[in-house]
C-alpha cells in the first residue's frame, strides 16, 4: 500500500508535477518528441518497496513498478484495474483471494513470478527488515502478525505461490478494503537476487534497482534529477508513448511557477490565487480542480517532558486558526479541518466525514480558556506558570522559503493566543523522517496523502506497535479499535469503531491537531493527453502522450 505507500507522511508540501515537450515543427515536419518533464518537491528517501514510505518515493515507484492492480481514471471516475494480475477471485466467505498473473518481465528480461510477490510481502513482514508499514498487512493475513512480531515462521504466513502465475492470500478474517491494498508498494514483487546483491544499498540509486513497470530508472542525481526511460520489456509497452521522463526535484514554488509560465514545463499544481488567475486567463492550459482527500496536521511527541501533558496539547490544538489558515495562508483553496480523516474518504458507498462528528470543533468549544488550560498543564508539570517563560520547538520538514513563512505565521499565532515562544528548526525531509522516527522532536507538522480509499488508511498509522507516525503514544483502546475496524465487514459497526478511534486521537487525547483539508488545482498543457491524476494510487504517466 502506498503511504505512506502509500502511507504516505510529509510536511505541508504538495506533490507538484510538470511536463514538457518538444513541439511540432511546421517547417521541418518533425513530430513532437515523446519526452516528459515532471518535478517533485523533495528527495525520495528510498525506493526499496519495503523500507520507504514517503510520497516522493511512491511517485517514482508508481512509474517503475507495478503491483497486482492499479488505479486508473475514465469518464466515470476512478477504478481498480488489473496490472500484474489480469484477474482475481475471492471465496464466498472472503477468506481466500486468488490472483492470476499475466505474462510480464522485469526490465532485464527476468520473468515476474508469484514467488517474487511472496518474497516481497514476507520481506516487508520480516521484523529484521523493520518496514515502517508492515503493520498494514498484519491484522488479517493468516500468521502475518505472529511472524512480524518474531513469534511465528514465514512458512506459516497465509501467502502462497500455487504456481509461477497463481498467487493466493489466506485471511483470518474478511478485510473490507483488501483489494485497495493490492496496488500499494507493500504488495510489489521483489527480486531476492537483487536484495541480496545490493544489501543495505538496495533502492538507493539507479544502479541498485531494477523494476517491472512501464518505465525504468536510468539515472538518479540525488537532490537534483531523476531520469526514466520506456521499459521495452513491460507487458503493455505498446500503449506507452513516452520515451523518456525527466523528474526534476524543485523545492521553490516561484521557480515552479516560472517554469510553467515560460512553458519549459507543461503541467503544475498551482496554489496562489494570482497564479491561478494568470494561468486561467492565458488559455494555454486545461485546469483540473478536485479534492485531494489529504490532510495537513500538527502532531505532538507524547514522550516529550512537555507534550506528555494533555492540557498543554489541548491548549495548542484549540487555538489553531484553521479558517484563517485555509483562507489566508492557503489562499482559500483549502478548507479548515474538522477531523483527521478528510472529506473525500469513503466508508463503502458513503463519505466518512459527513457521517462522523466534527471533533476539532468539539475540542475548541470544550476549551473555554486556552491560556488557562496551558497554565494548568504547566502547573501539573511543576513548571513556571508564566506562559512568557515557556518555550517549545517546532520541527519543519523543509528549508524552503514557503516553509519559513508558514512557520513564522504559527509562531506569531501561538504567541498571540497563548503568550508563548515557539522556536523553529528547519530540516530536509530525510533528516525530518529520522528525527521523528527516533522521537527527537517536540511538535511538528506534516501532510497525509491517502494510500487507499478507507478511513482506516488515515487512522491506523497511530497504533502503538507499527504505527508509521511516531508520536510516543500508546493506547490499548485505540489499538483494539483499529484492529477491529480492519476485519469488520459490517459497515455500521465499522463506522462506530472508526468514529470512536478518531475521537480518541483528536478530541480525547489530542495527539494530533488537524489544520486544513486539501484540494488541488492543476494546470495541464492542452497538447498533452492521457494524464491520470487519481486521488488514490498515485499520478500515472503510463498513458501520457504529447499531441499536436
Amino acid at each position: 500500500m502506498e503511504k505512506r505507500v502509500f502511507y504516505i507522511l510529509i510536511l505541508l508540501v504538495l506533490l507538484l508535477t510538470a511536463c514538457g515537450r518538444k513541439e511540432y515543427n511546421s517547417d521541418s515536419g518533425k513530430e513532437a518528441e515523446q519526452e516528459l518533464n515532471v518535478f517533485i518537491s523533495g528527495e525520495p528517501s528510498s525506493i526499496d518497496p519495503s523500507r520507504g514510505n514517503d510520497v516522493y518515493s511512491s511517485t517514482l515507484l508508481n512509474q517503475i513498478m507495478e503491483g497486482l492492480t492499479k488505479v486508473e481514471e475514465d469518464g466515470s471516475g476512478e477504478k481498480i484495474v488489473g496490472a500484474g494480475a489480469e484477474r482475481w477471485e475471492v471465496s464466498e466467505d472472503g477468506l481466500l483471494w486468488r490472483f492470476y498473473l499475466r505474462e510480464n518481465m522485469w526490465e532485464d528480461g527476468v520473468a515476474v513470478t508469484a514467488d517474487q510477490y511472496v518474497y516481497g510481502i514476507l520481506r516487508t513482514l520480516d521484523p529484521n527488515t523493520a518496514a515502517p508499514l508492515s503493520y498494514v498487512l498484519t491484522p488479517f493475513i493468516v500468521g502475518a502478525d505472529e511472524f512480524n512480531k518474531g513469534k511465528g515462521a514465514a512458512t506459516e504466513v497465509g501467502i502462497k505461490a500455487v504456481d509461477d502465475k497463481t498467487l493466493e492470500f489466506h485471511l483470518k478474517a474478511p478485510c473490507p478494503y483488501f483489494l485497495e491494498l493490492t496496488y500499494s508498494r507493500l504488495m510489489y514483487p521483489q527480486r531476492r537476487d537483487l536484495v541480496e546483491r545490493f544489501g543495505e544499498r538496495f533502492g538507493s540509486g539507479a544502479d541498485t534497482f531494477i523494476g517491472n513497470g512501464a518505465f525504468k530508472l536510468i539515472d538518479w542525481i540525488h537532490n537534483n534529477k531523476i531520469v526514466l526511460e520506456k521499459n521495452q520489456n513491460y507487458w503493455d509497452n505498446v500503449r506507452v508513448s513516452l520515451k523518456k521522463i525527466n523528474m526534476n526535484i524543485v523545492m521553490d514554488e516561484n521557480a515552479r511557477m516560472n517554469m510553467l509560465l515560460n512553458r519549459s514545463v507543461d503541467m503544475a499544481s498551482v496554489s496562489k490565487p494570482e497564479w491561478i488567475e494568470k494561468f486561467s486567463s492565458m488559455g494555454k492550459w486545461r485546469r483540473v480542480e478536485k479534492p485531494a482527500a489529504g490532510i495537513n496536521y500538527m502532531f505532538f511527541n507524547g514522550s516529550d517532558p512537555v507534550f506528555k501533558n494533555k492540557n498543554i496539547r489541548r491548549a495548542f490544538s484549540s487555538v489553531i486558526r484553521r479558517d484563517e489558515m485555509a483562507q489566508v495562508i492557503f489562499n482559500g483553496l483549502f478548507e479548515e479541518a474538522k477531523g483527521y480523516v478528510p472529506p473525500g474518504i469513503y466508508l463503502g458507498e458513503r463519505e466518512y466525514r459527513s457521517l462522523a462528528e466534527d471533533y476539532v470543533d468539539l475540542l475548541v468549544e470544550d476549551v473555554e480558556d486556552p491560556r488557562e488550560t496551558l497554565i494548568e498543564g504547566l502547573r501539573e508539570l511543576g513548571l513556571s506558570e508564566d506562559p512568557g517563560k515557556f518555550k517549545v520547538t517546532y520541527l519543519n520538514a523543509s528549508t524552503g522559503n514557503w516553509a519559513r513563512t508558514y512557520t513564522e505565521y504559527i509562531q506569531q499565532m501561538f504567541k498571540q493566543e497563548l503568550g508563548i515562544e515557539v522556536e523553529a528548526e528547519y530540516t530536509e525531509w530525510p533528516v525530518f523522517q529520522k528525527r521523528t522516527d527516533s522521537l527527537e522532536y517536540q511538535f511538528a507538522g506534516m501532510s497525509m496523502n491517502p494510500a487507499y480509499n478507507d478511513p482506516n488508511d488515515f487512522l491506523e498509522g497511530f497504533k502503538s506497535e507499527g504505527g508509521y507516525i511516531p508520536i510516543g503514544w500508546e493506547n490499548s483502546r485505540y489499538d483494539s479499535l483499529i484492529d477491529r475496524a480492519a476485519v469488520s465487514n459490517d459497515s455500521e459497526e465499522r463506522l462506530e469503531i472508526l468514529k470512536e478511534a478518531e475521537k480518541l486521537l483528536v478530541y480525547d487525547e489530542v495527539m494530533v491537531a488537524p489544520t486544513v483539508s486539501r484540494n488541488t488545482n492543476i494546470f495541464i498543457n492542452k497538447n498533452l493527453k492521457g494524464v491520470m491524476l487519481p486521488t488514490f494510487g498515485g499520478t500515472l504517466y503510463k498513458y501520457v502522450e504529447v499531441v499536436e
